[in-house]
């Protein structure tokens, strides 16, 4: 990690600076001792993005002294925020153990705490955000204000703070006619220039123009490809930023957050917009839960904060400057973005606290009440004869009209939560519900079964739009109001969890269509184990069905077969993942509807792969609680590497996998030591500096089914590959030119040998048909082919736009 020294300036003179400085000498001291006491706590929210500080340890520890005096760095220091409610409240400690700042953000307004939040936090500091003249700037923030002046001084601080989740930032400050004294507003603008360098426009209004000519005059003079239009009575929190950067680079035209009041309730969850134009903030003064806690397409976002890219608010035309004075300039934008086939996200994973009113005031105040009654008359005007008569009608629940924008609902039940970072079948899964989002369904996943860490790949799930339901072991509600299934198709995944749910479902939904996502045939895997634990080491398929349907001790085999092949019969669509087998199951089911929706993969960036001379280890990959891989690694040490012992080759093999070995144990017993090293769980960048060290990735894989990512991914990095017959099935690998492939230990034993020794047959199978490989198993290939799936099928039964 680079680091970044703290650079003297001019500014760091007289007597204020030294007491600055003596001052952060002792609380520097406290907090590194406090900070390990915080530590110990364990804190449970939802998942933030976390940001890597590119910044020195002396760093953090300079910009902590603003967050441990108050929300507002050098405003409390130089007393212009004596009495507010931030000050002398502690948000940030030192960890020694991770080398972190890890930050806890009590949201105190009006002397009420409101929800707490735990992240790693990159900030700020000298060199690090001024933006010179010329330079290019990410995101530009603009800050209308209007009075409240130590207000908007603590709001502009907040978004320093987090500033630097994007590339480069500004700040744009309009003080729109203010009839108060600004200098506190002022003095912050003019230390934060002064002690950072930072880029900040300040315009001055001589007389009041409205909130919608407030916010272009800003945008205008703003220079950034990105704008973060914000409130002046808004705090943000860390993290918010990048979730709606991140939103808007992946396609939505408007992203803004989820805005909590000071007390954690919901103040906004996104917009919904009605036919006779009226609004509603969706679920407001409501505690959260599974509705308001994943991204939405949405009518609109409030504008008290909303990102876009300056070139879409120019082509949009700006706000409509008839609201003016403000309200409905942001439900009119909305409205644009959906006319022209755009879309406005709302993301939850952008948290921000809004202390409403301070503007306009509050809901009672008769003055906002009569400007939104004149605007929502003008709004109603402008798009009568267009966008309204597409909106749920008046009365509608909230519930209901929040989910209008996507159809059809689908219902996908699976074990647990997809975690792509750790199994390619997860990966495959995420891909295949993040591209349903993105074509308009409204998803809804259910998993059956718990993890520890389940809950930072729920957020990765809701990041990008899926409703994901909390682990009970049921269903979620099947029904709705009126008796109809609330979902228009059901994905059931596994034949465990389709044994278990099925019933459920087709008596709560009759007639809609049920998609069966097989995973792996299981009934082929157990069929493999049966003739391996018999002793055969090589066999066809079809060998292994004849068997499945003569031998006596397949009997029960061949009732976990017919049980499975009911499945597929009461399902209107089954997935498999390899060709070998939709070929089986089509045989024994010809009326069967099959697709095939393969893993997904993508080759990888390998800029400091070492060359073949400085490599010399093995990698095995495989989690291991599957009973296949414990087998490969059992058949590897006892056949394989005896007999590269007795030829005069060492090898050492490197086993990477989830979960705890140990069904392992027994295989390592007795095992010399020289010959292995475990790993365990690794993370994807660790594996990925592991692909790109090691020789080769052996799958001696002896039963098994579906298709193994392991040896994917290992081609993706341009690793050579030896492996069984079973664990090439289905990945279009060609022997001898893609890689090796061996089904007996004297074979599979000579392939490794090669590749150990000969650096020219190395080098022949790193990178091999990469782009061919890639190409059949590229996230478009296997999105495609679901939605190739749900075209054959009809979506008419369940719930229906704007009915509940």
């Amino acid at each position: 990690m680079e680091k970044i020294k703290l650079q003297k300036t001019p500014s760091m003179r007289g007597k204020k600076y030294i007491l600055f400085l003596l001052r952060l000498g002792i609380l520097s001291l406290l907090f590194l001792y406090f900070g390990n006491l915080l530590m110990a706590e364990r804190w449970t929210t939802w998942e933030v993005k976390v940001v890597e500080p590119p910044v020195s340890r002396l760093a953090q520890v300079a910009t902590f002294f603003s967050n441990l005096e108050s929300k507002n760095l050098g405003a409390c220091h130089n007393g212009l925020l004596a009495n507010s409610s931030y000050c002398g409240l502690v948000d940030c400690m030192w960890s020694t153990k991770t080398n972190s700042i890890v930050s806890f953000v009590p949201y105190k307004v009006g002397g009420t705490v409101g929800m707490l939040r735990c992240a790693n936090q990159r900030l700020p500091v000298k060199g690090q955000l001024p933006q010179r003249l010329g330079s290019p700037v990410e995101v530009s923030f603009v800050l209308p204000v209007h009075n409240s002046p130590v207000m908007a001084a603590e709001v502009l601080l907040e978004l320093f703070l987090t500033a630097s989740e994007a590339e480069s930032a500004e700040f744009v400050v309009v003080n729109d006619g203010s009839s108060q004294d600004m200098t506190p507003l002022v003095r912050q603008i003019q230390f934060l220039k002064d002690f950072f360098g930072t880029r900040i426009a300040y315009i001055s209004n001589t007389k009041r123009s409205g909130f919608s000519k407030a916010c272009k005059k800003g945008v205008r003079a703003a220079v950034g490809q990105y704008i973060a239009l914000i409130n002046s009575d808004l705090y943000v929190t860390p993290g918010w930023l990048y979730s709606l950067l991140s939103t808007v680079k992946d396609g939505a035209l408007v992203a803004g957050p989820l805005m909590l009041t000071s007390e954690s309730l919901i103040s906004e969850a996104g917009g919904i917009v009605f036919s006779d134009a009226s609004a509603a903030n969706y679920g407001r003064f409501q505690t959260l839960d599974h509705r308001h806690l994943y991204a939405r397409t949405v009518d609109y976002i409030s504008a008290a904060c909303i990102l876009f890219s300056k070139d879409t608010f120019t082509w949009l035309g700006e706000f409509d400057e008839q609201f003016g004075a403000g309200y409905y300039e942001d439900t009119d934008l909305g409205m644009r973005v959906k006319s022209s086939s755009g879309r406005v996200t709302y993301q939850p994973s952008s948290v921000v606290v809004h202390d409403e009113g301070k503007t306009l005031g509050d809901d009672s105040n008769p003055n906002k009440q009569a400007l939104m009654a004149e605007n929502k008359e003008k709004f109603y005007r402008k798009w009568i004869t267009s966008a309204l008569p597409q909106q749920c009608p008046p009365g509608t629940p909230l519930d209901v009209a929040a989910r209008r924008a996507r159809y059809p609902h689908m219902l996908w039940v699976d074990d647990i939560v997809p975690e792509p970072d750790r199994d390619s079948g997860s990966l495959r899964l995420f891909q295949i519900l993040k591209s349903l989002v993105g074509d308009g369904f409204d998803v809804v996943f259910q998993g059956m079964t718990g993890r520890h860490d389940g809950l930072k790949y729920e957020s990765r799930l809701r990041h990008v739009g899926v409703d994901v339901r909390e682990v009970t072991g049921k269903l979620p509600p099947l029904r709705a109001s009126d008796g109809r299934c609330l979902f228009n198709v059901v994905v059931i995944a596994r034949r465990y969890i389709f044994a278990r749910v099925i019933d459920a479902v087709e008596s709560a939904c009759p007639g809609v269509p049920v998609i069966f996502d097989t995973v792996d045939v299981h009934f082929l895997r157990e069929i493999r184990m049966y003739l391996t634990d018999k002793g055969r080491e090589r066999y066809s398929t079809e060998e292994a069905m004849r068997a499945l349907n003569e031998d006596a001790g397949a009997q029960a085999i061949r009732q976990m077969m017919e049980l499975e092949l009911s499945f597929v019969r009461r399902s209107a669509a089954t997935i498999v993942v390899s060709t070998a087998e939709h070929d089986i199951i089509k045989k024994l089911v010809p009326e069967a509807n099959l697709h095939i929706v393969s893993n997904v993969h993508v080759p990888y960036d390998t800029p400091d792969a070492l060359d073949c001379e400085r490599r010399a280890e093995v990698l095995f990959v495989g989690n291991m609680n599957h009973d296949p891989n414990v087998d490969a690694l059992r058949w590897w040490f006892s056949s394989v590497v005896p007999l590269l012992q007795s030829w005069g080759t060492e090898v050492m093999l490197n086993i990477v996998g989830a979960n705890e070995y140990t069904k392992l144990l027994p295989v390592l017993q007795g095992t010399n030591a020289s010959w292995y090293r475990f790993h365990g769980y690794t993370t994807a960048p660790e594996l990925d500096k592991m692909h790109s060290r090691v020789k080769l990735l052996v799958a001696p894989l002896r039963f098994g089914a579906g298709v193994k990512g392991k040896v994917l991914e290992a081609v993706m990095h341009r690793l050579p590959v030896v492996a069984t017959t079973i664990a090439a099935e289905g990945l279009s690998l060609r022997n001898g030119t893609d890689c090796l492939i061996a089904d007996t230990a004297h074979d599979f034993a000579s392939a490794v040998q090669r590749l150990l020794t000969d650096c020219g047959a190395w080098r022949k199978f790193s990178g091999a048909s990469i782009h061919r490989i890639s190409s059949l198993f590229a996230p478009g290939r296997a999105e495609a082919s679901f939605m190739d799936l749900v075209r054959t099928l009809d979506l008419r039964q369940g719930v229906r736009r704007c009915k509940g």
